[in-house]
C-alpha cells in the first residue's frame, strides 16, 4: 500500500462510487454555524502551518448519522500494516497500522457537498473535486498509527479533509497520547525537529491541510485509545 492508501482505501476495501450530487446526505446542515473569528484563526493557521482544525465544524445531526454509517462499515474493515524500511541514507515507505475501509454513501455525498467545498476554497482559495478512490474510513485502536508523510499522488491531494467522529482515551490530555495530529514543515527534514502544530484529536472536528504539501504524522495510541475518522482527498477541478 503505497502513501496514497495511507490516508487512501486499503486493498481489498470497498470504494465508493460518485451517485448523483445530493445522494446520501441527510435531510440536514452538512456545517455548524463558525463565527467569523472561528474561520480568522483557521485561516492564519493554514497560512502558518499549512494545516488548520475546525472544532465542532459538524452539525450534530449529521455527525450522528456519520458515526451510524462509520459504525456499520467498519464491521467490514480490511487491517492493514506496513514498517518502514531504513536505508543509510532515510527511511523508505510509509509505516501505518490500523482498519480501513471505502466511503459509505453519507461520508461521500458530505465531503461532495457545496457547503464542505466551499470550506477549501475560502480557505486554500481555487475550486476542489474530491478524489474518491483515495478517500476512506479509518479506525485506530492501540498501537495502531500513521507515520509522517505526505499525501500521494500530490495531484489528488492538493487539499485534505480529516473528520473526526469518534475518539476515546482514559487521558487524551497525557503528552504521549495518539489522539493528536503532528503537524511538521515542507521537507523531510522538518520532521525530525518536531511538530510545529499538535491538533487534538475530537468528535465533530474538521481538519483541513495541504496533505500532499506539508508532513504530518498520527503517534501511536495508547492502551484504551481509539479513534475513527474520514478522510477526504481534493484535487483542484482544473486538474
Amino acid at each position: 500500500m503505497d502513501r496514497a492508501h495511507a490516508h487512501g482505501a486499503a486493498p481489498g476495501a470497498a470504494v465508493a462510487t460518485a451517485p448523483p450530487p445530493g445522494a446520501g446526505l441527510p435531510d440536514c446542515e452538512p456545517l455548524a454555524a463558525h463565527p467569523d473569528t472561528t474561520r480568522g484563526r483557521a485561516a492564519r493557521s493554514v497560512a502558518r502551518h499549512g494545516f488548520a482544525p475546525l472544532p465542532g465544524a459538524i452539525a450534530p445531526a449529521m455527525l450522528a448519522a456519520l458515526q451510524d454509517e462509520a459504525d456499520a462499515r467498519l464491521t467490514d474493515a480490511v487491517f492493514a500494516e506496513q514498517t518502514a524500511q531504513q536505508t543509510a541514507q532515510q527511511t523508505e515507505d510509509l509505516a501505518y497500522r490500523a482498519h480501513m475501509t471505502g466511503l459509505g454513501p453519507v461520508a461521500g455525498a458530505f465531503l461532495r457537498d457545496d457547503r464542505v467545498r466551499g470550506l477549501l476554497t475560502g480557505l486554500f482559495g481555487g475550486d476542489y473535486v474530491l478524489s474518491e478512490h483515495i478517500s476512506c474510513l479509518t479506525r485506530y485502536g492501540p498501537a495502531d498509527h500513521l507515520g509522517a508523510h505526505q499525501d500521494s499522488p500530490a495531484e489528488d491531494c492538493a487539499v485534505t479533509i480529516i473528520l473526526y467522529l469518534r475518539a476515546d482515551s482514559p487521558d487524551p490530555a497525557a503528552p504521549d497520547t495518539g489522539l493528536v495530529l503532528n503537524v511538521y514543515g515542507e521537507t523531510r527534514e522538518s520532521v525530525a525537529r518536531g511538530a510545529r502544530l499538535r491538533i487534538p484529536t475530537r468528535p465533530g472536528t474538521l481538519v483541513l491541510g495541504r496533505g500532499s504539501r506539508i508532513w504530518h504524522a498520527r503517534p501511536p495510541l495508547k492502551a484504551g485509545e481509539s479513534v475513527v475518522a474520514i478522510t477526504g482527498c481534493y484535487r483542484e477541478a482544473a486538474a
